[in-house]
């Protein structure tokens, strides 16, 4: 049975801890406490009839299924992408601190099944100077920085994966892991000894058993409905897999009598629709587009084409790519869609202007000790009479949206939406409670570079 958007909606929610409230209004749990989420300081919203119809001066509709396969990514989907980073690295560092513990309490080894004993050997040398040299590590990532994270993951126009050329790729690095690979004695800057690298190092490829394959979690994709959320859950699916694993493996050491290791699992009950977005299609298009998922112009230069080949688990995108020559491929030129229009536009102004037709030299032109009668011109090819030789150029039309749509998308575009970067004084005003939720909590304005500053 087809779900319908809004269960689709709550499913991807849920995969990046996000909750909806009683009246479709969307909050995150950071740092054990649920705040608003906002997007560019406006409150994120599921896209039921009743928000569709209010004044969206205070709200963004999360509707990323409606995003234009010409564009780039759109706000809201930036910042969904940024949670669902903080959610993988929220859980791996779980992981970290967990697996190390057990490693140095041995004298709770006798306890472990043959399945979970496996990594001991591989973190033989720890001890609790890299424990606490973990919690350094793990202190010092930073919400919006991509060189301090565990796992991260963006989004890419046109690339290679495993030798196959796709529209969308999401890519998946693992940059603590990069770190650590450095013959340097620290950790981004913590001084630490080597072999408490070398256990850092074990553990994660312990925890994702690829990382050290090129391209092994990237995932591409050739759909043609919100081709970049596609790219993004697709490539989401290997770094799930991969946490869901450990949870599962060590759930009785994870659990604690006040949050059992389900709490920890990452859903993904959104993955079999995501095989076939073509379902959705009708749905879809009963929700008009919303300011904020349209996404923005590709702005960045175009990515040479990797050459590195590397195996790839099956990947669902809806339609597979056909097999094409060999050689590195060369997308075309990108025009924008509005600057087509404008083409457009222009065109049909000047097929609409009285052209005159060439004529090839006529024996009745006559000619006087001045040079050629322009009167005998005329009469040569009467239409020229008629041409006005400087007729005024109309300006295209202009897009056929709302003044506020267009209004809002400027600004969603104009302000960054990575974590970490949410003002704590943003301009305007953000009223107290929110219509039909009088009691709910104000946004929290965290300060740059945080945790808190996520949501």
């Amino acid at each position: 049975m087809t779900p319908t958007l809004l269960e689709v909606y709550r499913q991807l929610l849920k995969t990046a801890n996000l909750t909806v409230t009683a009246d479709n209004m969307i909050s995150g749990t950071i740092l054990a406490e649920t705040e608003p989420v906002l997007v560019e300081g406006k409150r994120l919203v599921l896209p039921t009839p009743e928000f569709q119809a209010m004044d969206k001066s205070e709200i963004v509709l999360f509707h990323p299924l409606s995003e234009m396969i010409t564009r780039g990514k759109s706000p809201v989907l930036e910042k969904f992408r940024s949670l669902l980073i903080y959610r993988f690295n929220e859980v791996a560092s779980g992981h970290i601190v967990k697996l190390l513990r057990i490693a140095v309490e041995k004298e709770n080894h006798k306890h472990l099944t043959p399945d979970q004993s496996e990594f001991l050997s591989l973190v033989k040398h720890a001890d609790q100077s890299t424990r606490d040299l973990a919690s350094k590590v793990l202190d010092a990532m930073e919400v919006g920085q991509t060189a301090r994270q565990i796992v991260t993951l963006f989004l890419k126009k046109t690339g290679l994966v495993a030798g196959k050329s796709h529209k969308r790729v999401g890519v998946v690095s693992f940059p603590l892991y990069e770190e650590l690979k450095k013959p340097e004695h620290d950790i981004w800057g913590i001084k630490c000894r080597v072999k408490d690298k070398e256990t850092l190092a074990a553990l994660l490829e312990f925890i994702f058993p690829r990382i050290g394959e090129a391209q092994a979690y990237d995932r591409g994709t050739d759909s043609d409905i919100a081709p970049n959320l596609h790219a993004l859950m697709q490539a989401s699916l290997g770094i799930i897999q991969a946490l869901n694993d450990i949870t599962e493996k060590f759930e009785s050491q994870i659990s604690t009598p006040e949050v059992p290791a389900s709490v920890h699992l990452i859903d993904a009950d959104w993955q079999e629709t995501f095989m076939n977005l073509g379902m959705m299609q009708a749905q879809i298009w009963r929700v008009p587009p919303q300011a904020g998922n349209e996404g923005v112009p590709w702005d960045e230069p175009e990515p040479a084409a990797s050459t590195t080949q590397a195996p790839q688990p099956a990947d669902h995108a809806p339609r597979p790519v056909a097999a094409s020559a060999p050689g590195v491929h060369v997308p075309p030129a990108r025009v924008s869609l509005d600057e087509v229009m404008a083409r457009g536009a222009s065109a049909a102004q000047s097929q609409a202007q009285p052209q005159p037709q060439p004529q090839p030299p006529q024996s009745d032109l006559r000619y006087t000790d001045r040079g050629l009668d322009f009167s005998s011109v005329i009469r040569s090819n009467p239409a020229l009479a008629s041409v006005e030789p400087f007729a005024p150029v109309q300006p295209p039309p202009p897009p056929q949206t709302s003044e506020w749509a267009q209004r809002a998308t400027l600004a969603l575009n104009r302000q960054s939406v990575y974590p970490g970067n949410y003002p704590s004084n943003y301009p305007g005003t953000y009223p107290a409670a929110w219509p039909g939720n009088p009691t709910g909590p104000g946004p929290y304005g965290g300060a740059p570079g945080t945790r808190r500053g996520l949501i």
